[in-house]
């Protein structure tokens, strides 16, 4: 079957919390060649988790909602994936230290990731290249594409099509100064707050009643104990957010002088002997007044920009607005094609031999060895397919192994080493997954590497039991 696929477009995206995570995999999901940068030692920006010798505290976003129906069902993944569950949180409001707390009137479902916040994030970037610690802090626009420069390691060999900047408006204005782009100055015109952080660790019995509160007095807005949320553990940790007013006021501060006083306000709204307490700035936290675009695209220069600070200052808010470039990105990346072909490939023939060699290259040699005859055993019987090149070469291959009637397993998927991360597999997959729906098939099984479950997750398949050797490496079953 001829089939036509985007020849990659590069794209460059710059900050890997929840925003930049989203817009690379709808773009490598779409077929686009991406890359990330971010200049942290991990993942997640402000989904974030502080983790000490006996605690762990979530210390920036605290939950996250899902209201729109597409983002309900990224939810739904992440929670198949066991990377978000529901918090049950008793939730108050307190008006006034000196007035007893009210029952919150919201009936909202809210949801936290698991084992901690950066979790969800953790799982969006398992299958994207991502450069940690990699200081993007100057941009060069030349006539072939985006260059990058990294502090301390200069300018990058790599040109990239198109950019997006997933970052606090500060930071991406400050690299759209170097730019030609339109965007600068309306990216200017945003002014992010701050927003101090405070860990507690409180004694062991400490309940006050409630889980979480808002606080409408005084220098803090929000509480909640750590161990309230699902899966957590270790030591009786309380987390303190300051308003975004008291954090501006303070915003220069030394970390004992504001956890100081952030404890003292704590102790008027339920007293409480606190064994040691960590203090965090978050820079910028949220948008004192939103730009009310879900996301900014410059098609002259293909730039884009995408944060929750355009829309809504929220998880979701995030999502949606990387979820809305992405889209434009690789809607304007249409054209650039290569021709390619789905092909079945009967068995002991010319590409049979082809989908071997391949598969020894990607799949066995790597791991010092190479197909043997128990490998082979039974692939006369069963079912294999491949994706040819313009070029008239195999990039891609898998077989399938008849189980039943309407049962089948997925096995020995390769796609060339210079081929991945454009969406083939992915393609393959989903061909192949037609021509078993339409041979009646009710259930597909594989047995996936560690290391490609993010990829079959995002195709559906769910995960069966434990980690298992397989190969010398772990694997774990999977269906759809």
């Amino acid at each position: 079957m001829q089939d036509r696929i985007e020849r990659p477009t590069t794209v460059a995206i710059i900050g890997a919390g929840i925003a930049g995570l989203t817009c690379a995999n709808s773009l490598q999901a779409q077929g686009l060649k991406v890359q990330v940068f971010e200049k942290s030692r991990g993942v997640g920006g402000r989904m974030s988790t502080r983790r000490g010798p006996t605690w762990q505290c979530d210390h920036g976003a605290q939950y996250f909602t899902a209201r729109s129906a597409a983002f309900r069902a990224e939810l739904a993944r992440w929670e198949a994936a066991g990377v978000a569950e529901p918090w049950p949180v008793r939730i108050r409001v307190i008006d006034d230290a000196q007035r007893p707390w009210r029952e919150s009137s919201s009936h909202t479902k809210r949801y936290v990731g698991v084992p901690g916040m950066t979790a969800p994030a953790q799982f969006l970037a398992a299958s994207l290249p991502v450069q940690l610690e990699a200081h993007i802090d100057e941009l060069r626009r030349e006539p072939s594409g985006w260059r990058l420069h990294i502090l301390g390691k200069g300018w990058q060999d790599c040109l990239y099509d198109a950019l997006a900047l997933a970052l606090p408006a500060p930071q991406a204005h400050a690299l759209l100064k170097q730019t030609p782009s339109v965007l600068q100055e309306l990216v200017g015109t945003v002014r992010m707050r701050p927003a101090w952080a405070l860990m507690m660790h409180c004694e062991e019995s400490f309940d006050p009643g409630f889980d979480a509160a808002f606080v409408n007095s005084g220098p803090i807005r929000w509480v909640a104990r750590n161990l309230s949320k699902p899966q957590r553990k270790g030591d009786n940790m309380w987390l303190v957010h300051a308003t975004a007013q008291w954090s501006e006021t303070h915003l220069e501060a030394q970390p004992n002088e504001v956890a100081s006083i952030l404890a003292e306000a704590f102790q008027e709204i339920s007293p409480v002997s606190t064994r040691t307490s960590v203090a965090h700035r978050w820079r910028y936290a949220d948008t004192e007044a939103l730009l009310g675009q879900d996301f900014l695209w410059d098609s002259q220069t293909r730039l884009g920009v995408c944060g929750d600070w355009l829309q809504e200052a929220k998880v979701e808010g995030a999502w949606w607005s990387a979820f809305g470039l992405a889209k434009v990105i690789a809607s304007e990346s249409r054209g650039k094609y290569f021709d390619i072909k789905l092909i079945s490939i009967e068995f002991a023939s010319f590409q049979y031999e082809s989908a071997l060699e391949l598969r020894n290259v990607v799949l066995r040699n790597p791991l010092g060895r190479s197909l043997d005859f128990e490998d082979l055993e039974g692939e006369d019987t069963q079912l294999h397919f491949g994706i040819m090149s313009f070029e008239n070469k195999l990039i891609a291959c898998v077989s399938v192994k008849i189980l039943g009637e309407n049962h089948y397993k997925i096995r020995q998927m390769a796609v060339a080493n210079d081929c991945q991360h454009q969406g083939i597999g992915a393609r393959l997959l989903r061909h192949v997954e037609s021509k078993l729906v339409h041979k009646g098939g009710a259930k597909i099984s594989l047995h996936a590497r560690e290391s490609a479950i993010a990829f079959y997750e995002k195709l559906g398949f769910h995960r069966e039991g434990e980690l298992f050797d397989e190969v010398g490496i772990p694997h774990i079953k999977m269906h759809k």
